[in-house]
């Protein structure tokens, strides 16, 4: 089965180690790695990766700004270009254990279902275990406690260890990205949100929290591996409360990012001009 990655990016400097872990994969099979550059005009892969390598270079302008709504944008974008119907998220910052791909795929083969997540171990950003007793995704700290509560009692956390076992559907949160083997077909029916209100933002909804609601509401079977095979590093937009990025999160109502996007394949020697590609 042909899988091909999905990663949206603005760290050049995170790109070798999330290629490595790409490349540490086993028993997957053929894996493609197609690369969102968000403004990077100069990104290439590391010489050392393994597997074949799609780099799209999507410019910004003077309104573009980070945020879910342009995340939103980006990944649908990466999703339309894809050209598996297996595809998995892999964002810049986050590492997968070396059987993550390979217990994804053996748990929908065995099960038949047509979504499978894994379990997920949480890292502060300095690199530590995530053992704080909150949960890390809610602006006022007494909510942080009271969900984290919620998630002793059902099971997801437990004291003294850093593996989230999420599920669906949960109190709060979602499963992450990061941990989903999902169809291309589904996400192109079912695309991420690129429009927030003010709400939205002071509840912290990202991108990807329609897609949860999408795969309940389809009925269709959804099976977790059980295994904490995502390695989810803290300290992005949807849980740097006390950092001014935070502040990006509501979206530029002026902001076009509609603009000509060239597909760049470095190991093959040739560049493909995908013509006008709107990431709104």
């Amino acid at each position: 089965m042909s899988l091909t990655v999905l990663t949206v990016t603005r760290r050049p400097w995170n790109m070798a180690a999330c290629c490595a872990t790409i490349d540490g994969q086993r028993g997957a099979g053929p894996l493609h790695h197609l690369i969102i550059a968000d403004g990077l005009d100069h990104l290439t892969p590391p010489a050392s990766a393994r597997h074949p390598d799609t780099i799209v270079h999507v410019p910004r302008g003077p309104h573009d700004r980070d945020g879910p709504a342009r995340l939103g944008h980006l990944r649908n974008l990466a999703v339309q270009l894809a050209e598996s119907e297996t595809i998995v998220f892999l964002d810049d910052d986050n590492r997968w254990t070396p059987e993550h791909l390979a217990s994804l795929l053996s748990t929908q083969r065995t099960t038949g279902a047509a979504f499978v997540h894994s379990a997920r171990r949480l890292f502060e950003p300095d690199g530590r275990p995530y053992l704080r007793q909150e949960f890390p995704w809610a602006r006022d700290p007494a909510e942080r406690r009271r969900i984290w509560r919620e998630y002793r009692r059902l099971g997801i956390v437990a004291p003294g260890s850093n593996v989230w076992r999420d599920r669906l559907p949960m109190p709060a949160s979602c499963v992450d990205l990061g941990a989903w083997v999902l169809p291309r077909s589904f996400l192109l029916a079912h695309p991420f949100r690129t429009t927030f209100s003010r709400s939205d933002w002071e509840a912290n909804v990202a991108e990807d929290h329609g897609l949860a609601e999408a795969i309940l509401a389809s009925r269709l079977p959804v099976v977790s591996t059980g295994q904490p095979t995502l390695h989810y590093w803290l300290g992005g937009y949807s849980n740097g409360f006390d950092r001014p990025a935070s502040l990006q999160w509501e979206p530029e109502p002026t902001a076009d990012v509609r603009r000509e996007s060239v597909i760049r394949i470095p190991k093959r020697g040739r560049s493909v001009t995908a013509g006008k590609m709107s990431t709104r």
